[in-house]
């Protein structure tokens, strides 16, 4: 009996080694580096993350960029957040806001969430419109190293001059190298009736304290993937809303 209550604390502490922490996506729901996962952030922590994107290039027109992200745990399995990119598409600004439920649905010890996401992009000629909704399904497993597996789809609509819509699939895995130090890396399938390519981002992720997250990545696009590859370094910082009992 001892020997299986010892083995069992050793797998819930490697459960809890590769839950992923609480981190925005670029577009701004609790996440990979693009991807969503079913993870939400706690109630009552804010979480403001910026990055520093090298992406200047004056064929396209992109230029250098800070996204920042706020989320917020709004209750138990409930988040909702914003993002504003000063030149996220073309060198011009983008915002949207965002939301996320994890069901209390667990099938086979999977977690499950639902959410959205509207943004908008001040391009020329006409404004462009995004509009996503998604569901993920997020699940740990413990192999030769600790790893979160996120599995999800998302419906994704642009609108500029006319509408174009269709759907992804994505998948999305954060690996635990070591103590507080993580691989996070997500890909997204084409879809015909959207213009661009496939969307991919890596980045290595650090705790530094339980508040402060520090990365270091690179990806290829925000909605929809593009042919250039962007470097990023950034920081998320969680604050504790909810006060201490």
């Amino acid at each position: 009996m001892k020997k299986l209550f010892v083995l069992g604390m050793a797998v819930v502490m490697l459960a809890a080694a590769c839950a992923a922490y609480a981190y925005p996506t670029f577009t701004g729901p609790t996440g990979l580096v693009n991807a969503p996962t079913a993870e939400v952030a706690p109630a009552g922590q804010l979480d403001l993350a910026v990055d520093y994107f090298a992406s200047k290039n004056d064929e396209t027109g992109d230029k250098n960029s800070w996204p920042v992200r706020v989320l917020y745990g709004a209750g138990s399995g409930f988040e909702v957040g914003a993002a504003y990119d000063v030149n996220g598409i073309a060198g011009k600004s983008l915002w949207d806001v965002n939301a996320k439920y994890k069901t209390t649905f667990c099938p086979a010890g999977i977690d499950l969430a639902i959410g959205a996401i509207y943004g908008q992009a001040n391009t020329d000629p006409d404004t462009l419109r995004a509009t996503q909704a998604y569901l993920a399904g997020t699940k740990c497993f413990n192999l030769v190293l600790p790893i979160a597996l996120t599995i999800g789809a998302n419906w994704t609509q642009l609108e500029q001059l006319d509408a174009v819509s269709g759907w992804h699939g994505f998948i999305g895995a954060d690996v635990t190298l070591m103590k507080q130090l993580d691989l996070v890396a997500d890909y997204q399938t084409i879809n015909k009736h959207l213009d661009g390519k496939s969307l991919w981002s890596a980045c290595l992720r650090y705790c530094v304290t339980p508040a402060l997250a520090v990365q270091a990545g690179v990806n290829n696009g925000l909605f929809v993937g593009t042919s250039k590859s962007r470097y990023f370094v950034g920081a998320n910082y969680a604050f504790n809303l909810a006060g201490t009992k």
